[in-house]
């Protein structure tokens, strides 16, 4: 078990119970002790410096005072994620799970006294977070972490965690507690065929390679996969986000093309919320405004800002809300598009036990109505709640275990 003097700490606590604040707080308040800091957060390409066009760059940047034992370290553990073969990518180009990769690795190469990480770890797989604290544990420079994370209970790690004090705060915005309520929606169960789907960013980056799959209505499936692996490239054409470059999409025996009508077949909740709000409140973005709304729909809106505790915030613009809110409206924005399929990319991330509890019955409702769900979840406890189907993405193939 871990020793008390543990260069790592996880903070312990339900959301709004002031971790995010005392993470951000943490090089302030004692510098006497640490002279520098580095704070990594929930969306990790806000960390990056964003005057390099390539991961080697990237790298090179941060990498120009470095000592040697960090630097062969921090490269040795690239090599293992096989970040070679992205070192000529655009770092904004990368999927989540490879910029919380880049953005901590970044941070070990500044050789900060001090790291804070705030849910970021959340978004990776285990075969990738585990080496990742391994290298934190080998104490490169002196280096002391502090993280936020809801699944380190998940972690095989053999030490403890401690529970640093964290001050509650007092917030503007009045966050109430999700509700789970009985909902009826309408949209009618469909079963959907893939054929042979394929996609490539370019020649060189083949993602999807003949995906080939029948999702059959009333079924969670959980799509799963490495960091990279194109999990999020498949829900995004699948929603009509991106165009396919072959294959065929079979709904009812008739082909479709979501390209050309984007979120109607599958509702699609995106991994990073803020690539999904734009409206100027949480209500409107929730649900539109209709000129002549029925009373159906205007419930609708109404059922979902309450069973999501949002009302208090109704009339609030999203960007002013901290991320666990913008990442609840958006689940709650999707689902209440009443679509017959739902994809769910990391719906967990950032968020407490008892906000998950209300996920798992309020996804277990909906497939009981006969609607589908893919979800894309690197936590096993979450996924482990559910009676999912596996679909494995291996090297642009899906697999079956």
């Amino acid at each position: 078990m871990i020793e008390k003097e543990s260069n790592i700490k996880f903070l312990i606590g339900k959301n709004f119970s002031g971790r995010s604040d005392y993470l951000k707080q943490l090089g302030k308040t004692d510098s006497e002790a640490f002279n520098s800091s580095i704070y990594v957060g929930e969306i990790p390409y806000n960390y990056l410096s964003g005057v390099s066009p390539t991961v080697l760059e990237e790298l090179e940047l941060f990498s120009q005072n470095t000592g040697r034992g960090t630097l062969d370290a921090t490269y040795k553990l690239l090599d293992q994620y096989e970040f070679k073969k992205l070192y000529n990518s655009n770092p904004f180009l990368l999927s989540g799970g490879e910029q919380v990769v880049l953005s901590i690795i970044i941070g070990l190469l500044l050789e900060a006294p001090l790291m804070s990480i705030d849910t970021a770890t959340e978004q990776l797989n285990l075969e990738w977070s585990e080496p990742l604290f391994d290298l934190m544990k080998s104490k490169l420079s002196g280096n002391q972490y502090f993280i936020s994370d809801n699944r380190m209970d998940e972690y095989n790690f053999q030490y403890n965690t401690l529970i640093p004090e964290v001050p509650l705060q007092d917030y503007k915005y009045a966050f109430q507690k999700p509700e789970f309520k009985d909902i009826k929606l309408e949209n009618s169960p469909q079963e959907v065929i893939l054929q042979d789907i394929k996609f490539d960013y370019s020649k060189k980056n083949q993602v999807l390679q003949s995906i080939s799959l029948e999702l059959k209505p009333g079924n969670i499936y959980f799509l799963k996969g490495v960091n990279g692996a194109g999990k999020s490239t498949l829900s995004k054409v699948l929603s009509g986000i991106l165009k396919t470059q072959a294959g065929q999409i079979i709904v009812n025996d008739n082909m479709i093309n979501p390209y050309k009508y984007p979120g109607k077949l599958f509702g699609y909740s995106f991994q990073n919320p803020d690539e999904q709000l734009f409206s100027r409140t949480v209500e409107e973005e929730v649900l539109r405004f209709e000129k002549r709304e029925t009373k159906a729909y205007t419930d609708r809106r109404d059922l979902f800002l309450e069973m999501f505790g949002l009302n208090e915030i109704r009339t609030c613009h999203p960007a002013e809300l901290p991320y666990v809110i913008r990442k609840r409206i958006a689940l709650a924005a999707t689902l209440a598009t009443d679509r017959p399929w739902y994809i769910m990319d990391e719906p967990t991330i950032g968020q407490d036990s008892e906000f998950i509890d209300f996920l798992i019955s309020l996804f277990n409702h909906l497939v009981e109505q006969g609607k589908g769900l893919i979800i894309i979840s690197h936590s096993q406890k979450f996924i482990q709640m559910f009676n999912a189907k596996v679909l494995y993405l291996v090297n642009g193939k899906l697999n079956y275990p």
